[in-house]
């Protein structure tokens, strides 16, 4: 095998490693930019992953007292 194609070959392998691995350690974070989209979250469980929101949200109390 040749130089120039095991460089070639460990470069892809290097590349899908990468990418596959951060693929798995990726947590989701949401911004809320509207008191329906919070109430909307909350509706379904998902709050929990809020790291921010606007001042327009006052419902559900959660996320109306939501701070950093």
């Amino acid at each position: 095998m040749s130089t120039a194609r095991f460089i070639r070959r460990s470069l892809v392998a290097l590349l899908i490693g990468w990418l596959t691995n951060g693929a798995v350690l990726a947590s989701e974070r949401w911004v809320v930019l509207g008191g329906d989209i919070a109430e909307t979250l909350a509706a379904l469980d998902t709050d929990i992953n809020v790291i921010a929101q606007d001042d327009t949200v006052a419902y559900p109390p959660a996320m109306a007292n939501f701070t950093t």
